[in-house]
């Protein structure tokens, strides 16, 4: 590990802060902890460790594991027989509730999940459940609702809404990608005022290149809705459509409308247009309150309205 990298007075020192029982495997896959104090590790060999104490290592002395001062442990706390360890994932609210995930076909077993994983004899459980019986390459916990994880499988992306669960169902989430190996998902997690995808999910694929889900990008009322930006939505409450301001002129524009979940429930395109007022049907919505955006020519409006 370096604390150098964006120190450009000079070359970023590297400190050794782990090292692999087995000498014959290497590191495959790294999740650090949202509090920086522990890393995750999952090797070729199937083998996971834990790097503790990142947090107090702050130079050669305190953090290489070759000095006697070293404060960093390294502990193995899983290992899976004859399989690499695909992919390591933590809970952003919470370093003690982690994901790996397993490769290799014809295995039974191919997600683990553990809700003690900073403790003295962590856990891991078998949450495999009904997911196909093929590789995972890739596992990610949803920002804004942890409980959700996605998976990018040989066969496109899964997802369950309950990881907790003694044995999660799992759903194909494959819209608009198909049935091909997904080996990345990564999510924008770093909030950005006027940002316009934080929470966008980003999917990596084998030969079908890179696709973004908007379905979990997080919406601030109080970043978004302000009197400089704020939209004229008329009716409000809504029963069948609403009315808004247009107050683009003809650039192009995207409106979006959001949950109070952040998820993306409605979108369109409006390339030309010159009416004063757009009209936009609300009436498969479900009741309750939403935040409406319009985005466009490095401008953005936004409001709330209740449907009914």
């Amino acid at each position: 590990m370096t604390r150098g990298l964006h120190d450009y007075s000079g070359a970023p020192k590297w400190f050794r802060v782990g090292t692999t029982v087995d000498k014959s495997e290497y590191p495959q896959c790294m999740a650090l902890s949202s509090d920086n104090n522990y890393l995750f590790v999952g090797t070729s060999g199937g083998k996971v460790y834990r790097i503790s104490n990142l947090l107090n290592a702050k130079d050669s002395l305190s953090a290489d594991n070759r000095s006697i001062y070293c404060v960093v442990t390294t502990d193995l706390i899983y290992s899976i027989s004859n399989r690499p360890i695909t992919s390591i994932s933590v809970n952003p609210d919470d370093p003690n509730k982690v994901i790996i995930t397993a490769g290799g076909y014809s295995a039974s077993t191919y997600v683990y999940y553990s809700s003690n994983a900073t403790s003295d004899s962590p856990t891991f459980t078998n949450k495999t459940g009904n997911l196909p019986k093929y590789p995972v390459y890739t596992s990610l916990f949803v920002k804004a609702n942890p409980n959700i994880i996605l998976l990018g499988t040989e066969f496109g992306i899964y997802s369950t809404d309950n990881i907790a669960a003694t044995s999660p169902s799992w759903s194909a989430d494959n819209e608009c990608l198909g049935n091909v190996p997904v080996y990345m998902l990564t999510q924008q997690d770093f909030y950005n005022y006027g940002s316009p995808n934080y929470g966008v999910i980003y999917a990596a694929t084998h030969g079908r290149g890179i696709f973004a889900n908007y379905k979990y990008r997080i919406v601030s009322i109080d970043d978004f809705v302000t009197e400089e930006n704020h939209l004229s939505v008329y009716p409000n409450p809504a029963t069948d459509y609403i009315n808004i301001d247009n107050k683009m002129g003809n650039n192009p524009f995207t409106i979006s409308i959001y949950n109070m979940n952040g998820q993306l429930v409605y979108v369109k395109l409006i390339s030309d247009n010159s009416n004063s007022t757009i009209q936009i049907p609300v009436s498969t919505l479900n009741s309750g309150t939403y935040i409406i955006s319009c985005q466009g020519n490095n401008k953005m409006y936004s409001s709330k309205f209740v449907k009914e």
